[in-house]
């Protein structure tokens, strides 16, 4: 699990057994953000069923 701290005491925690890929990209300004892909087999057909089937993409900007 990875634990993203943010403002105001929030945090959000990511659970990585599914975690496929991550990708780094930049906006128009040289920015980066990165996105954290997620797969847990198909819709229809799940791995994990007491989770969503299917890709699942998570966006963080710095």
């Amino acid at each position: 699990m990875v634990v993203l701290n943010g403002i105001h005491g929030t945090n959000i925690r990511i659970f990585l057994e599914r975690f496929y890929q991550l990708r780094e990209q930049y906006h128009d300004k040289n920015k980066p953000y990165y996105l954290l892909d997620f797969w847990n087999g198909f819709g229809e057909s799940p791995i994990d069923k007491y989770k969503p089937g299917g890709y699942q993409c998570l966006h963080i900007e710095s």
